[in-house]
Formats: structure tokens, sequence, C-alpha cells
């Protein structure tokens, strides 16, 4: 099977050499069928695609990332080694962080169910106690 590109020229060349209109009109019927299949399959193709992107999972919102921030990390590790001693603000103050970055790392780890609020004390913020998934990680990560 010639390619579209070989017919084109075929019929370039009936054109110059003064070839028959049947001839010529042949030519073009068969350029338009090959045409015609292009699209056609174009058009499966583009079908599938769509539905292969419809059918890719998607990451999980809130996936645990593989590797934390080191800061995160200190901060899982203190939580996870002294359950209940610290609160959330002497954590911060400890790490010389400030507050609202501090603040933020509680937000992520707390977001990816590595740690969870236990209970506030009284005038005081709150204290934190790892969660499954955050000493998963620690050992995974060789940090405990």
């Amino acid at each position: 099977m010639a390619s579209l590109q070989q017919d084109i020229d075929d019929l370039d060349r009936m054109v110059d050499t003064g070839a028959q209109k049947d001839a010529i009109r042949s030519q073009i019927r068969l350029i338009s069928r090959e045409v015609a299949a292009l699209e056609a399959d174009y058009a499966s193709l583009a079908e599938h695609h769509t539905k292969l992107k419809a059918a890719q999972i998607p990451p999980s919102v809130g996936a645990p990332p593989e590797v934390l921030d080191k800061t995160a990390e200190m901060i899982l590790v203190i939580i996870a080694d002294t359950p209940g001693k610290f609160e959330q603000s002497q954590i911060i103050r400890q790490l010389r962080l400030e507050p609202a970055k501090g603040d933020y790392y509680f937000d992520q780890l707390e977001k990816q169910k590595f740690i969870h609020p236990v209970h506030a004390r009284m005038g005081g913020s709150w204290i934190y106690e790892a969660l499954p998934a955050g000493r998963e990680y620690l050992v995974k990560h060789g940090l405990i």
C-alpha cells in the first residue's frame, strides 16, 4: 500500500503529464478514501485516549509524601518520642520556628494523618500524639 504522500505525488505527476481526467479523478477518489480512513482512525484513537485519561486514577488528595521536609520530620520525631509531654507552641519554640511556619508544619502532618491533637492544656496550645501512619513513616525512614 502506497503512502498518502506517494498518492498525492502520483496525482501531481498525472496533472503535470496531462493524464486523462478519469485517471486523475480515480486518483482523487483513492486519496479521498485514504483521508477518510485516516480521519476515522484519528477519531477512534482520540476516543480511546479520552477513555484512558478518564480511567487514570488521580493521586489521592492528602496522600502522604514519600519524604517529608526535615523540619516536619523533626516535629514528628518529637511527638512520637515524647507523647503527651510538649504543647505545640513548645515544640515550635524548641525548633526556633516562626509561629506561622510551625503551625503550617503541624497542619501538614495532621492532614497526612501522621499526628492528631489529643487535648489542650488550660490556657495552652494543643498536645499531639503520633498516629500509626506517622510512626510507620518514621520507622521506614530510619528516624526512630
